[in-house]
């Protein structure tokens, strides 16, 4: 049943763990990116893999991924919902069971991940956090290229996924853990938080249409005024797609000046459902999961608002730094690509 409403790169600890029987350890392998002139590679891992040895000790960068036992990964799930747990985790260069040296100041990390399910095709029918130290991760977010699979802010938990329904995990390289740490001690801290994903294969691949995590999003036209009051930045689109699209989850997302956020659907007879009206804390950020799935339809019309206070005497754009702003009413749904919104 859902639950309701509930400067440094990392490496990462890919953990495979066959419930059917446990898996036995394999050996760590080198992470190497797939296009060394890829921006969004780290730096370090580009000079590791053209043999710039100055470029690389220049930042320290752990970059093995290894298969290995996880047992608060495999405690997470209930007996009999996994065929494997796979426990994607930051890490330090001494070791796969060492935490990772986070330093001062604000820092994004996006570190590559070799897919730990090779090239088997794979669902994940549920996902936890698994968040080590909160004192200065913000978030945790796990990418297939641009595409947010799922993510752990501060008030989220993890749940599993309806019955019948699961998220098609890529086969191809292009996975990527995304870390935001926030340390604003005068002393280098430790984390090894990650992400647990609970999978299913074969036979037991669930039926429907994997979902997607969408967002409805205002960036282009976020400035927040300076020492500006119940500000507010709204949005509208209408559902264009040709089949209806059943949404299972709302989780807002914004940052420091952010008060309010809301998402509301205007059907085809002027009927509105409000789907999310509640305040907004960049500290707290859950994830609000249905009872039942909703059921958008071609025709309605989407509109969303996030309302900020600045208190500062500076304006404040949209950006990814915790400083700037954003607005995403982000959506998890299915059918996969089914959402299609435009004005």
């Amino acid at each position: 049943m859902l639950r309701n409403d509930l400067a440094c790169h990392p490496s990462v600890t890919a953990v495979l763990l066959a419930m059917f029987p446990f898996a036995a350890c394999a050996d760590a392998t080198t992470l190497q990116p797939t296009e060394t002139n890829d921006p969004a590679v780290p730096s370090v891992l580009r000079a590791e893999a053209e043999g710039d040895d100055e470029a690389a000790a220049s930042e320290t960068a752990p970059t093995r991924v290894a298969a290995n036992v996880d047992a608060q990964a495999v405690a997470l799930f209930p007996e009999g919902q996994c065929d494997s747990v796979y426990a994607l985790r930051a890490h330090g260069s001494e070791g796969l069971d060492t935490p990772y040296t986070v330093g001062l100041g604000e820092t994004t990390p996006n570190v590559p991940v070799e897919l730990p399910w090779g090239t088997r095709a794979v669902q994940v029918v549920g996902w936890e956090p698994l968040i080590d130290n909160k004192k200065v991760l913000h978030h945790v977010s796990l990418y297939d290229r641009s595409v947010n699979i799922m993510g752990w802010s501060p008030g989220k938990e993890g749940y599993p996924y309806p019955p019948g329904v699961g998220i098609d995990m890529p086969t191809t390289p292009g996975l990527r853990l995304d870390l935001h740490y926030m340390n604003t001690s005068s002393e280098p801290a430790r984390d090894r938080s990650g992400i647990a994903l609970c999978v299913v294969e074969g036979e037991h691949r669930r039926p429907k249409s994997s979902v997607k995590y969408g967002g409805f999003s205002t960036a282009q036209r976020i400035m927040v005024p300076a020492n500006a009051r119940n500000h507010e930045v709204t949005g509208q689109c209408t559902l264009r797609s040709t089949e209806p699209v059943s949404i299972l989850s709302i989780s807002p997302h914004a940052h420091l000046l952010a008060q309010h956020a809301r998402l509301a659907v205007t059907k085809a007879d002027g009927t509105e459902h409000v789907l999310h009206d509640d305040s907004f804390a960049w500290a707290e950020q859950p994830v609000y999961l249905r009872e039942t799935p909703y059921l958008l339809e071609p025709g309605d019309t989407v509109k969303w608002m996030c309302r900020y206070d600045n208190d500062t005497n500076k304006n404040i754009p949209f950006g990814e730094s915790s400083s700037s702003e954003m607005c995403i009413l982000w959506a998890e749904y299915y059918p996969k690509g089914a959402l299609r919104c435009g004005r």
